[in-house]
């Protein structure tokens, strides 16, 4: 990733609910790398409009920094398809 010289990966898997908490442990781990240097992969058991905002929200909650550039694939989750792509 271009103009990163420390990156954040995270692997994911939030409940069917809003994110509550975990942000302060992805901030301790890794520090100002989650402004425009993270990458987050897993089910995030929402739509790509609830990773990026909506009442999810789940980036801000989990994350912080800059909003994700790309969310994909847009489709159904694998274990709880009610929540995505209405």
């Amino acid at each position: 990733v271009s103009n990163c010289q420390q990156l954040c990966v995270m692997a994911v898997h939030p409940g069917h609910y809003p994110i509550q908490s975990g942000k302060s442990i992805v901030q301790s781990v890794c520090g100002s790398a989650t402004d425009q240097c993270a990458i987050a992969l897993g089910d995030w058991n929402v739509d790509a409009d609830g990773v990026s905002g909506g009442s999810f929200n789940s980036w801000q909650r989990l994350v912080g920094g800059n909003p994700p550039v790309f969310v994909v694939p847009d489709s159904e989750t694998c274990c709880h398809p009610s929540t995505c792509c209405r």
